[in-house]
């Protein structure tokens, strides 16, 4: 049994579809329904689809703006197709577009020709929500094109011709009817809870009376025709006085029908003779009605063994659009999920591409186009179309990726001390190699300047090309270096055999260091400073970390009547200057003035040079004359070099009676008493003793 299918090729015009024809103009004879078709397609407004920047994981409601609509002759002729089956002489039968026009200058569709068993559909590419109010009116014209009289009587013309709605979607009206229903089927039997507003004109079994009649017939939820209440078919009216063109209207209610449910409203109305009028109410008749979730719409007629013409249109429809659930799939070469599948819904009949990959959405044919997700690791290669329909299981959009190389960048320093004796500071590995290296989570933006700062270095960048830079930010906006390689890597493996390395160069800052000297005395028992901040000896320059050297070495520091140490910058006190120097380097004080190295010190470290006096020891000695103590030391002190000294003994426990005496200090000069030669020579030597030297008086 052959069928044809013709359906326009759709554009997008603001929110819904306008056609375009598609078929070429050839030199010779063209039949008057091309030209038909060809002037409906000319008056068309040509538009894009809808691309949309937004990912396509992001969506959930294709139609977000609403879906319903009220549409006349332009919106209707936008939004048509024909289809058909059976043969005509020799090819496949189709519905056919025409240039006849009904009473409201909409143009008819052909839907048979005298062919036997064939029947045609003139429909709408969009199928309607159930639960919504929708309404419809056009013309039904059973005879030739451009002739009208009045209806044939039973058997005389063909089976019938009526409005239809299915719960199919709107391109499967005509390939899932079963020709072996033949002409009496009506085009809607085997479809569930299916409904037809028609003129029958041939009495099939089942029918309720010899044709032609009027009817609201109807399939049960198995798709068997039920049988026709009196209320439901024009019972009692002689058709054959009406004429053949025949003005029909129906009106869906969701509510308010039996049982809370739905209801329809309908009527013929003669255009001949407008009190030739037949109206039908399901909800008055008591007649419960069984709906779809959704139904397509479309105006058939159907030859059995008895051919004819018959043509019908669609003036005016108002109605919400149903909807069907997608699932986008996301998966790599071998079919394997690398994302969780995602869920939108649309329009049914609504076309969804992924841009500049799937072939309608390339050709700008689609309703809606989306971008596909960026995934981390892999590559968009491809992507399907999906026209949406009633059925889940058959809205489907599958993109693939191809899993990219990983690619490495390495940020490493000239200077490990500086980041835990590490040279490596950080690495990356990146699987992006379409963005560059300075953007967003990439390797040269990601370390902040302000993390590479040391205090006591100046730093600089350089590249993997060998160029230099004052900063990782200036690094970074080199786009001609910032961007990521494309070394052979195995894919999806994280292994690079030839990383991208930026180094981070620190130069240390010039510092300072000074040597000090400082006395101390002995005074009351204790050490205390001659001077509190000491004497300047000698500096030394240098760089951060480097070793400190003085012009000064150990051998010029000792002094005679002292011993020395050195406290260091690490406020320790060492034995001599070249243990103190050995134990400290140069400090990392930030010594940059406007971010430029200043060649002075703004905290210098110091060096001070302790020098402590020597214990030293005086006696008073008695020569062999004496007559106390004869050749022997009367008494001994302990003191430090220049501290003052005091004897134990005066002058009047030296006096006896009988004997004068004369004292020789230890300057070697003589004096007459104790006190004075004591006055002469008040203060300890300052002999440099490892032990003790005394100072001798007698």
């Amino acid at each position: 049994m052959g069928e044809t299918k013709f359906r326009k090729k759709m554009y997008k015009s603001g929110k819904f579809w306008v056609a375009a024809g598609m078929t070429a103009l050839t030199v010779g004879v063209v039949n008057p329904q091309f030209i038909s078709k060809l002037s409906k397609d000319v008056d068309a407004v040509f538009a894009a689809q809808t691309t949309s920047t937004q990912t396509i994981d992001t969506v959930t409601d294709a139609d977000a703006n609403g879906r319903y609509v009220v549409w006349n002759k332009t919106g209707i002729n936008d939004n048509d197709a024909v289809a058909g089956k059976g043969t005509y002489n020799g090819t496949a039968w189709s519905a056919e577009y025409s240039s006849y026009a009904d009473p409201s200058s909409q143009t008819y569709s052909k839907l048979t020709a005298n062919g036997s068993n064939t029947i045609g559909y003139y429909y709408l590419t969009r199928q309607f929500d159930a639960s919504q109010k929708f309404t419809i009116d056009g013309y039904f014209h059973p005879n030739l094109s451009g002739q009208d009289g009045k209806l044939p009587s039973n058997g005389n013309w063909s089976d019938w011709v009526g409005l239809v709605l299915t719960p199919t979607d709107p391109n499967k009206m005509a390939t899932d009817y079963n020709m072996a229903n033949g002409g009496g089927g009506l085009g809607i039997q085997g479809f569930g809870n299916a409904m037809a507003l028609g003129l029958d004109f041939y009495q099939n079994s089942g029918d309720p009376a010899a044709g032609p009649f009027g009817a609201l017939r109807s399939t049960n939820s198995s798709g068997a025709l039920n049988s026709v209440p009196d209320a439901l078919y024009t019972k009692g009216i002689n058709m054959t006085n009406w004429s053949t063109t025949i003005k029909y209207q129906l009106t869906y209610w969701p509510t308010g029908g039996p049982n809370g449910g739905p209801y329809i409203t309908a009527s013929f109305t003669d255009n001949a003779n407008s009190s030739n009028k037949w109206t039908v109410n399901t909800n008055t008749a008591g007649v419960t009605i069984n709906p779809p979730k959704a139904f397509s719409v479309g105006v058939n007629a159907a030859n059995g063994q008895k051919a004819a013409d018959n043509f019908a249109s669609i003036d005016n429809i108002s109605g919400t659009f149903a909807t069907g659930t997608t699932t986008v799939k996301y998966v790599d070469a071998n079919g394997n999920a690398i994302k969780d599948p995602t869920t939108f819904v649309a329009a049914v009949g609504d076309v969804i591409g992924i841009t500049n990959l799937s072939t309608q959405a390339k050709a700008g044919t689609a309703d809606y186009a989306y971008a596909a997700p960026t995934i981390r690791g892999y590559k968009v290669s491809s992507a399907n179309d999906v026209t949406v329909s009633q059925t889940a299981a058959n809205n489907t959009i599958t993109i693939k990726y191809t899993a990219l190389p990983y690619q490495e960048s390495i940020i490493q320093t000239d200077t490990p001390a500086l980041w835990s004796n590490n040279s490596v500071i950080t690495s990356y590995w990146s699987v992006d190699q379409d963005n560059p290296l300075g953007s967003g989570t990439s390797v040269a933006n990601s370390i902040m300047d302000t993390s590479l700062v040391r205090s006591g270095y100046s730093y600089y960048v350089t590249d993997q090309k060998g160029s230099s830079y004052a900063t990782m930010s200036s690094a970074a906006a080199a786009a001609s270096v910032n961007a990521w390689d494309s070394t052979s890597n195995s894919a999806g493996v994280q292994s690079d055999v030839a990383p991208q390395s930026w180094t981070v160069k620190y130069v240390p800052d010039y510092q300072g260091a000074y040597l000090y000297t400082r006395d101390y005395s002995y005074v009351n028992g204790s050490y205390s400073a001659t001077t509190s901040s000491g004497t300047y000896k000698d500096a030394a320059g240098g760089r951060t970390g480097g070793t400190i050297s003085f012009s000064t070495a150990d051998s010029s520091l000792p002094k005679s009547g002292y011993t020395y140490t050195v406290t260091g910058p690490d406020n320790i006190t060492y034995s001599n200057l070249s243990s103190a120097v050995a134990a400290n380097s140069f400090d990392n004080t930030d010594n940059k003035v406007a971010g430029v190295q200043a060649s002075s010190d703004t905290s210098y470290q110091y060096f001070t040079v302790n020098y402590t006096p020597a214990t030293q020891t005086t006696s008073l000695v008695v020569d062999s004359n004496s007559p106390v103590k004869a050749g022997s030391v009367l008494a001994s002190s302990l003191g430090a070099t220049s501290a003052t000294i005091s004897l134990p003994y005066t002058d009047a426990s030296l006096s006896t009676a009988g004997y004068s005496y004369v004292v020789k200090g230890p300057n070697g000069s003589n004096y007459s008493t104790l006190s004075s030669a004591v006055a002469a020579n008040s203060l300890y030597d300052a002999t440099n003793n490892t032990g003790v030297s005394p100072s001798l008086y007698g």
